[in-house]
């Protein structure tokens, strides 16, 4: 059962010593790290910026979403993470995506109001992935996710001056701790009455069982075999 026609779902993992993986025929990344990009749903030809790129699954998706003739403005403070998704973009053959070293807890690095699509999938705990990471549980602290929320917060802050009036932005985690997710959104949507929850994934069939009452995306393994992950989309009006 696959929610997007660019996915498909392996048994075991993928031969990426393979002719096929080095042609860049294929990229191995989790469905619901998938799902926040289809969230964003950027339309083709469009100039996207995403804004945590490393190491660049997301915006290589994005590059495919908006076709060559679009453009994928890829953002992080890493820059060897930078540096990879460079070659991951190279490897698959996207020659329409661009990269910025910025720090986004300080700036945005374009203009405001200057783009129709902006995703932010921050750095976050990661508590939704411990399947594949069970190390995490040793080493996060009982206030880790209070901190991480508060550089989430200023990122989202930064990132959504970007979105120009009718654009939309995705905030997402990998994460399933509330401090993290809806509290990072409704403090923003307190500041900012000109951005509103976008209700209209929830009619889409990849995205149903996952969306709730409010608009939020909420993955986990239980339902569907999904990772943790947490994300809205969020209009400017």
């Amino acid at each position: 059962d696959v929610r997007a026609p660019e996915t498909i779902v392996l048994k075991s993992a993928g031969r990426f010593e393979s002719v096929s993986y080095r042609e860049g025929l294929f990229h191995a990344q989790s469905e619901a790290s998938q799902m926040v990009v289809r969230m964003l749903a950027p339309r083709a030809g469009a100039t996207v910026i995403d804004c945590a790129a490393a190491p660049g699954g997301k915006a290589t998706h994005l590059a495919e979403m908006v076709g060559e003739r679009g453009r994928v403005i890829a953002v992080d403070l890493n820059f060897n993470g930078l540096k990879n998704a460079r070659d991951l973009a190279r490897r698959l053959r996207h020659h329409n995506v661009e990269f910025v070293c910025a720090d986004l807890t300080r700036s945005a690095p374009l203009a405001p109001s200057s783009v129709e699509y902006v995703l932010l999938d921050a750095p976050c705990t990661g508590l939704g992935t411990l399947r594949e990471h069970p190390e995490i549980k040793w080493r996060l602290k009982p206030t880790d996710p209070a901190r991480m929320a508060a550089i989430q917060s200023q990122m989202l802050e930064n990132a959504s001056g970007m979105v120009r009036r009718g654009g939309a932005i995705v905030y997402s985690v990998c994460s399933i701790a509330p401090e993290e997710g809806e509290s990072v959104v409704d403090g923003f949507l307190e500041r900012h009455a000109d951005f509103a929850i976008d209700h209209g994934m929830a009619g889409r069939d990849e995205f149903r069982e996952v969306i709730d009452a409010r608009g939020f995306m909420k993955t986990r393994p239980d339902v569907g075999g999904l990772d943790g992950f947490f994300a809205a989309r969020l209009i400017r009006r």
